[in-house]
């Protein structure tokens, strides 16, 4: 089944090893652009995943360096590497799975729309518009607005686990990077906050951390992020 959905989201780029290249021998200057749309993501992600693997991820110290964030550490530039790439894919599937479940019946209140495709595989859309926002201009308040949101979500978790309170800052501060981007992406700002929402099942009784990760939720709303 998720082969199929991978099929049917475009042709498979088995030329992928120039743009690896070119990302890798730019130590850290460039990044991969996977294009605007989910479909774009998921066939550029796996084309890229599948011949990092056929080669054994020989050009992986190359690439990673482009998602450090600032880090010269090789673990974190390869978290973010899978924070920004790898698990976008398997969140693209988890949404295409979880549309399978409610055209099942999992949960008969929320429509969606199912093309079938030459060859008969299925095309499930649960949302129009749920890969990318064009760059817009958000004003200097609105800005602020996202930053205290951020810095008041970094703060609740301050008596985290070392291993939540990173995956918080490693959230908070991808929200941040990709808002401030000229195109920002809604699947990667949507990822994090759903990271943030799973962190926060894990420790309720901290209700300040609930509480912040609803107010990011409800400024990314308000400037059309999610």
């Amino acid at each position: 089944m998720i082969a199929e959905y991978i099929n049917g989201c475009g042709t498979i780029n088995t030329n992928i090893q120039d743009s690896v290249k070119a990302v890798a021998g730019s130590y850290g200057r460039e990044k991969f652009d996977f294009g605007d749309t989910i479909e774009d993501e998921v066939v550029g992600i796996y084309s890229l995943l599948k011949y990092l693997d056929s080669v054994k991820c020989a050009s992986i110290y190359g690439i990673i360096m482009g998602y450090a964030n600032g880090s010269k550490h090789y673990d974190d530039m390869l978290h973010n590497f899978n924070n920004r790439v790898s698990a976008v894919l398997i969140n693209h599937i988890v949404d295409y799975l979880t549309g399978i479940g409610i055209q099942m019946g999992a949960d008969e209140t929320q429509t969606f729309n199912i093309t079938v495709q030459q060859g008969g595989i299925a095309q499930l859309n649960i949302a129009q518009d749920n890969s990318s926002v064009t760059a817009q201009q958000n004003n200097t308040s609105d800005l602020q607005k996202l930053g205290q949101a951020i810095q008041n979500l970094q703060d609740s978790a301050i008596d985290f686990s070392e291993e939540d309170r990173s995956e918080v800052i490693d959230c908070s501060e991808l929200i941040r990077e990709e808002t401030a981007s000229e195109k920002p992406k809604k699947s990667v700002i949507k990822l994090a906050v759903d990271k943030l929402k799973s962190i926060g099942t894990k420790v309720p009784e901290v209700v300040e951390f609930g509480a912040a990760v609803a107010q990011i939720v409800a400024v990314l709303t308000e400037l059309k992020f999610i």
